[in-house]
């Protein structure tokens, strides 16, 4: 197996013209930023990742390196291409064409989209063995970035579609996939329309200790921007409300990105307050 591609090599390797423009946009933790949208020249800046991946599928250019099967769940295994996407690049874009189904095999994805008045909420974290991208319609509702340096297993829909479509197994797999998205949208619902700031910050806190399998200490890949963002709080009331936790000695706070559960039963009872 060749080395893995990173999006801008593969663009060159293709000869698909452009200005060399990056493929994503930077993001900032600054408030200017969570205010202001995506430029709307951004769709025009040169071919986007998702439609290069398919056109060199096609026989455009030699493919990126295929990965070995990609198990999706029970009887879903599905060869696809992996590549690797830089901190806070773009890996599709809301209103593109949903041509794929993407995974994560490392780093940290966040998918959002932003609001008429150009506000951004962040809709999710996707963690290593996480699937996104996957849509009732063809194109994308939603954007989604790479928090950190990251590596995606692409997969074409239409192969996926495809086996759900001949093989009982796999149609279970891929609605248990939608199933578990469903789940955690609407969780992620209820603590926004049911929860104060500190309760908010306790049960995400929770979920990441849960997805990592910590065991006393959670690393954040994301930033205090993203937490606010996602929580629907601004970052002052999410640094406030760790403090107030590490005050209480619920938890402590080696650095910004690293988080020790000192009192978990505690965190339990302000989640559920």
């Amino acid at each position: 197996m060749g080395p893995l591609l990173r999006p801008s090599r593969w663009r060159s390797q293709c000869r698909l013209g452009g200005s060399g423009a990056a493929t994503g946009y930077p993001l900032s933790d600054g408030p200017e930023f969570r205010r202001r949208a995506p430029a709307p020249t951004f769709a025009r800046q040169g071919a986007n990742i998702m439609r290069e991946v398919k056109h060199s599928l096609a026989g455009a250019c030699p493919p990126p390196t295929v990965s070995d099967a990609i198990i999706l769940g029970p009887g879903l295994a599905i060869h696809g291409s992996r590549m690797r996407f830089g901190r806070n690049e773009e890996i599709f874009g809301e209103g593109e064409a949903a041509d794929h189904i993407c995974r994560v095999v490392s780093g940290a994805v966040r998918t959002s989209r932003f609001s008429s008045d150009g506000r951004r909420q962040i809709l999710a974290f996707h963690l290593p063995g996480d699937v996104f991208g996957i849509e009732p319609g063809g194109v994308h509702s939603l954007s989604a970035e790479a928090i950190t340096e990251a590596e995606i297993s692409l997969i074409r829909r239409s192969l996926v579609e495809t086996a759900a479509a001949q093989d009982a197994r796999a149609a279970r797999a891929l609605i248990e996939l939608m199933s578990r998205q469903l789940t955690s949208a609407r969780e992620h619902a209820l603590v926004l329309g049911r929860k104060g700031a500190s309760e908010r910050v306790a049960a995400f806190l929770l979920q990441l200790a849960d997805r990592f399998r910590a065991h006393g200490e959670i690393s954040l890949p994301m930033s205090r921007s993203d937490i606010a963002d996602y929580l629907a709080l601004t970052i002052e009331t999410v640094s406030r409300s760790f403090t107030q936790m590490e005050r209480d000695h619920t938890i402590e706070l080696p650095s910004s990105r690293r988080v020790v559960v000192c009192d978990r039963s505690a965190l339990e009872l302000l989640q559920a307050a």
